[in-house]
């Protein structure tokens, strides 16, 4: 159901508008954690609606998320050869990136911390697999279990992507929930950009957001 790297014990119930919600435990009790250091381990997901569409289980992000959206950047790009750099913001944010045509070619998208630390997404155009890689970051863990997953779009083309970033967690939704990716991340620094690779000509358009905390003290 989940094919990232730290998704564990997943709860769902019914909410009062009859949509089944589900949470999930962001860590593995086998992986030593950076943050165990330091006396803590572990997050939980951001809560996601679920559907079935055809035999298809769907996760996404349950609308009631768009409340924490406040500073906000979009804007439309024609991707080249080159790297098209977006800058991004501090902390937590949520991107959103939509594909008009799909891709010729594989397109990586590579969110930046700094040099040292770099996830970074593929989409293998003939196979139709979507990877995450989290292989390149200063504060490495769990390598015995491998630092790549990826999973299958059955429907045969990549058409957008959401990401959710908060200091330590990324989650990754594609095509609205035909796959989900949760990884725990530790990068040394929470200013973030981001970098798409594609073949020319390709348009998407993105959206950008920093979120506020659900919880004020």
């Amino acid at each position: 159901m989940e094919k990232g790297f730290d998704f564990y014990a997943p709860q769902t119930f019914v909410d009062e508008n009859d949509e089944r919600i589900m949470f999930a435990w962001a860590g593995s009790g086998e992986m030593d954690y950076p943050s165990d250091e330091n006396g803590w381990a572990h997050c939980l997901t951001v809560p996601r609606k679920l559907r079935v569409q055809g035999e298809k289980l769907y996760q996404k992000p349950i609308p009631a998320l768009t409340k924490l959206r406040k500073q906000e950047q979009k804007n439309t790009l024609t991707l080249s050869n080159q790297p098209t750099s977006i800058e991004g913001f501090r902390e937590a944010v949520e991107g959103i990136f939509h594909f008009h045509e799909s891709p010729s070619e594989d397109v990586y998208v590579d969110i930046q911390f700094n040099k040292d630390d770099v996830f970074r997404l593929k989409y293998d155009v003939k196979k139709h697999v979507v990877s995450i890689d989290r292989g390149q970051f200063t504060h490495t863990f769990g390598e015995q279990f491998g630092v790549t997953r990826n999973g299958t779009l059955a429907s045969g083309e990549l058409k957008k992507v959401d990401l959710f970033f908060d200091h330590s967690i990324l989650e990754v939704f594609i095509n609205d929930g035909e796959l989900a990716f949760t990884s725990r991340i530790f990068p040394t620094k929470q200013q973030l950009d981001i970098q798409v690779y594609g073949p020319e000509k390709t348009r998407i358009s993105y959206e950008l957001y920093e979120l506020s905390k659900a919880i004020e003290k």
